[in-house]
């Protein structure tokens, strides 16, 4: 048997070519052979006989060069060692390939997308998980089958990576789409616990929204913003930051601002908060807004109007700035550690209650912090209209006395 193995080599391998006069079939011993075809391809074969069934059967065992003689020799004793096993090497490759079909149809990315479009349904805005786990995940564990995640895998191939970054503020964030994705599969039956659970990582430090809650520390702040002469800062960035100081909505609520949703007649713009619960009907924030702020939607709009979103952009994946474009705008112009997009919330809070004396229900509905009431969730986000419009002209006035 010694005598009918590895009869070929790999110069004769590399030489060999289709003629017409012969088999070109090239025999190399227990069954594997290399087929030289008319169109200049080669290919490895291999005979053998099933274990289950008795009968002859051939297998593909792919094209050379790419499969060198080595590679496919190898190959050949895998197949042997199945046949001695009583495995039949044809019905283990189905049963592979429907495995894998079965692993892609589970795998994380793709079970991700199935949530996502669940989402897309209930009318839930997703640009920022859609944008960190296209970054920060899927290129790690996108293809990895659900039911084979553990928890340290998890930590390993995605939330490490990003702790080695220091951004433990995404960290915290992306380990939320994490679990939410998995909780969705665990829902579906297609695992028993969620790893995600058990995500162990640094707590990010306090600090990440910074915000200045004194009035004479906030007028440098303002001065630098409404400087027209700071190149620092682009116009649709510079609008950005004036109007989260004056309606102080989430930083996503802000950049996700679209034409659609302002109505210049009532002065006023409608929105679906991004921080509602699943278990409740969907409902809207209606914000009065002051004359300044109008005006700087008019300025606006001569440059964005034409686009669907107020702060358009065509530098990223969405057609608005990104997450990171005030906060980087606040830092060029020297506020590095003192202030954040997140942190006017906070600057405005402080100030309205301890400063200008309005009411804290008045700011907590202005913020879209679910508030309890037996009217509702719905009709907490259109209460104290009346109300807010006065607060809010008051603190435009207010930001515009100060700078």
């Amino acid at each position: 048997m010694g005598r009918q193995l590895n009869k070929l080599t790999a110069l004769k391998v590399k030489n060999l070519k289709f003629e017409d006069s012969s088999s070109n079939k090239h025999t190399d011993g227990a069954g594997l052979y290399l087929y030289a075809h008319k169109n200049g391809s080669k290919y490895w074969r291999m005979d053998y006989t099933s274990p289950i069934t008795g009968k002859r059967n051939t297998l593909a065992l792919g094209v050379y060069p790419t499969i060198t003689l080595e590679a496919a020799r190898k190959r050949r004793d895998d197949i042997r060692q199945q046949i001695a096993n009583k495995i039949d090497p044809a019905e283990m490759r189905e049963q592979v390939k429907q495995q894998a079909k079965i692993d892609a149809k589970n795998s994380f990315q793709h079970i991700a997308e199935q949530w996502l479009e669940l989402r897309k349904h209930e009318g839930k805005k997703d640009s920022e998980n859609i944008r960190r786990l296209e970054k920060d995940v899927y290129p790690f564990i996108g293809n990895i089958p659900v039911n084979q995640l553990t928890t340290t895998l998890l930590e390993n191939e995605v939330i490490h990576r990003i702790i080695d970054r220091k951004a433990l503020e995404l960290a915290r964030k992306v380990s939320i789409s994490i679990k939410m994705v998995l909780e969705y599969a665990r829902k579906k039956k297609l695992i028993l616990i969620n790893p995600a659970n058990d995500i162990t990582q640094p707590k990010p430090i306090r600090g990440n929204f910074a915000a200045i809650t004194e009035s004479h520390s906030l007028t440098p702040l303002l001065q630098s913003v409404w400087d027209e002469s700071n190149t620092k800062i682009t116009f649709v960035t510079r609008c950005a930051i004036k109007i989260s100081i004056f309606i102080f909505l989430r930083p996503t609520e802000i950049r996700t601002l679209k034409w659609s949703e302002y109505n210049k007649e009532r002065g006023t713009l409608t929105i679906q908060p991004s921080k509602q619960s699943n278990d409740q009907p969907k409902s809207v924030l209606i914000i009065p807004l002051a004359k300044q702020v109008v005006e700087i939607l008019d300025e606006l709009h001569k440059l964005t109007g034409h686009t669907e979103y107020m702060f358009y952009s065509n530098r990223g994946k969405e057609p608005y700035i990104s997450e990171g474009t005030v906060n980087e705008a606040i830092k060029r112009i020297g506020f590095r550690g003192e202030q954040t997009a997140h942190g006017f919330r906070a600057t405005a809070r402080t100030i309205l209650e301890e400063q200008l004396n309005f009411e804290p229900a008045w700011i907590e509905r202005q913020l879209a912090h679910k508030v309890r009431d037996a009217n509702g969730e719905s009709y907490n986000r259109t209460k104290h209209v009346d109300n807010r419009s006065i607060m809010l002209q008051t603190w435009a006035d207010y930001i515009i006395e100060l700078k």
